[in-house]
């Protein structure tokens, strides 16, 4: 029977605990071991249990998206930072190297198989695709492939009804500070990136009816990763708005994306 775990531990990177849900699949006839390993991150305002609700039970399109083989059997590891952190190392706390320094070490030492470049994924939604990008940027040797559904990768700044403006990672004396935003967003990350050898495959994927800014800032961030790695970069306009409506009829070619790409 598949499992849904819901653990808590003390981060010491961010001085407060750190929650999450695991999600242990049941395998095909013939599996040794789970597929892959895929962090589902969370957009401004959620947690971990955006992906499972209350009840211990995932979202239907990740269900759906392993029985009907669209995402070979893999672990689900859906981490809270903190609801508002944009995911990033910033002047209210390191939530980036939390995940990536804490939290992941700790799953995946207890999953009993060695967790490989080639199995290990990245999912998020708004905030979190924002986050599961600059992740995967910042580290592509740790990444085969990278989902990012409604991305708020806005560039050069968030719009005045972004939630980005009162994420405390972003403020100063109290107000809403762009070069911390622009320290931090994907474009500070780009350089460095290239200068590696690995290359993390993206799947972008926004509404046409998305909310102010987002669609445009994804069609800028395709075409910025495209003009480099043309063969490993993805965009998708789906009919829909910044709801979770539109996200979970985004998930399943999202998943099959990674699962196609990470092998």
């Amino acid at each position: 029977m598949p499992q849904l775990l819901r653990e808590t531990f003390d981060s010491q990177r961010l001085g407060k605990p750190i929650s999450y849900s695991l999600y242990l699949p049941d395998l095909a006839p013939g599996m040794r071991e789970p597929a892959l390993v895929l962090y589902l991150l969370h957009g401004a305002g959620g947690d971990h249990k955006t992906w499972t609700g209350e009840d211990p039970m995932l979202r239907g399109p990740l269900v759906n998206a392993m029985l009907n083989g669209t995402l070979r059997p893999s672990v689900l590891v859906m981490p809270t930072v903190g609801y508002d952190t944009w995911w990033t190392d910033g002047v209210a706390g390191p939530a980036a190297s939390a995940l990536t320094e804490e939290l992941m070490p700790r799953v995946e030492a207890r999953l009993g198989f060695a967790v490989s470049r080639q199995r290990r994924a990245l999912l998020g939604v708004s905030m979190g695709g924002s986050g599961a990008l600059n992740i995967a940027l910042a580290q592509p040797q740790r990444f085969c492939a990278a989902a990012l559904i409604s991305p708020t990768a806005y560039d050069p700044v968030p719009p005045p009804d972004s939630a980005a403006r009162h994420s405390p990672q972003f403020l100063r004396e109290g107000r809403f500070h762009e070069p911390l935003w622009q320290a931090a967003n994907y474009p500070a990350r780009l350089a460095a990136y290239r200068a590696q050898p690995q290359r993390v495959a993206f799947w972008i994927v926004a509404g046409d009816r998305d909310r102010s800014g987002i669609l445009q800032a994804a069609t800028q961030l395709f075409e910025r990763l495209r003009a480099f790695q043309p063969d490993d970069t993805a965009l998708r306009v789906i009919n829909g708005a910044h709801d979770w409506t539109t996200f979970d009829a985004a998930l399943p070619d999202a998943l099959g994306y990674i699962d196609q790409r990470c092998r």
